[in-house]
């Protein structure tokens, strides 16, 4: 097996969920029985990250059934955060189709921006942000995310 480098292309800062840009082809046909490494590597400036949850899906044997699922991004879609009602942490879940900035602000009912919690470049994929509000009062807030052309708003509940 060929050692690859470790580098998924991501700012060092990047936080979420991330999956390799495309299947790990270089199991494809190969003896079960063999023996393998998997290397999980974290390129942060300083080690300021941490790896928190991984797993890996080894399957083997003939196709049973063919799936719909091609792993392209279709759209940009900005989803209800969850919990919601929230208190004091809550997580966004965001897709882009492409490569871009990507900003996502938080504003209260007055429209006053309470918190940037991404302004960074970010490539095409699914998106879990938690954003912790232990810094903020009970109400109603707005999320926002921003990326080309593309802007939703979606409405949360802080209750302490």
């Amino acid at each position: 097996m060929t050692p690859t480098t470790c580098n998924a292309g991501l700012p060092a800062n990047s936080a979420g969920n991330f999956n390799p840009k495309s299947p790990l082809g270089i199991f494809n046909n190969t003896d079960p029985n063999g023996a393998y490494i998997l290397r999980v590597c974290d390129n942060a400036a300083g080690d300021t990250g941490s790896v928190r949850v991984w797993s890996i899906t080894i399957d083997y044997g003939p196709p049973t059934s063919v799936s719909n699922n091609s792993g392209v991004v279709d759209g940009y879609k900005l989803s209800q955060n969850y919990p919601n009602p929230f208190n004091p942490s809550t997580t966004i879940n965001y897709t882009i189709p492409k490569s871009g900035l990507v900003s996502m602000k938080v504003f209260d009912i007055s429209g006053r921006e309470v918190a940037n919690l991404i302004n960074e470049v970010k490539t095409a994929g699914t998106y879990d942000f938690k954003f912790n509000a232990s810094n903020l009062s009970s109400g109603v807030y707005f999320y926002r995310l921003q990326s080309g052309n593309f802007i939703e708003t979606k409405k949360m509940f802080l209750l302490k």
